[in-house]
């Protein structure tokens, strides 16, 4: 089963465009009514003042958090999955020990296994939990540490 392939790339690159593009058409909006509040406000400008900080300031807010969090964690992820395929494949036969949890690094979300290969145990990590049998022998495709690509072998081939 292929894990990684190139329409998640595809669709990452989308995500990390539309959280652009939202930002940006947030940031339109905006200064329309930023704008609009400046140029209507009668004599008495005073709510209008107070309008327009609150709405400054919630502006604000959700661009910091958009840029340290949302549209950073997408970028983050878009970066994973391209290094993960841009690396040079390589293809070994293993033995599945246990799950290694999950973790995060740098804000991606990922899950680890522990694989038994050519004496040696190895962690590849993947974007998605997966159910493997512990002791099973798998056909493993990996590409800097990421699982690209896991086949179930048989018995027969060891």
């Amino acid at each position: 089963m292929r894990l990684v392939r190139e329409e998640d790339l595809t669709r990452a690159n989308k995500k990390v465009k539309r959280d652009f593009a939202l930002y940006l058409a947030i940031a339109c909006v905006y200064l329309a009514a930023a704008l609009l509040l400046l140029f209507f406000s009668p004599d008495s400008y005073v709510p209008f003042l107070i309008a327009d900080s609150v709405i400054s300031a919630a502006f604000g807010v959700f661009s910091v958090y958009f840029f340290t969090v949302s549209f950073h964690l997408s970028r983050k992820k878009r970066d994973r999955i391209e290094k993960a395929l841009s690396a040079l494949p390589e293809k070994d036969f293993g033995v599945y020990l246990s799950p290694d949890g999950e973790r995060t690094e740098d804000g991606v979300r990922l899950v680890a296994y522990l694989f038994l290969v050519r004496g040696n145990e190895r962690e590849y990590k993947s974007f998605t939990p997966l159910s493997l049998k512990e002791g099973g022998k798998y056909l493993i495709e990996s590409g800097a540490g990421f699982l690209l690509a896991l086949e179930e072998e048989d018995e027969s081939l060891f």
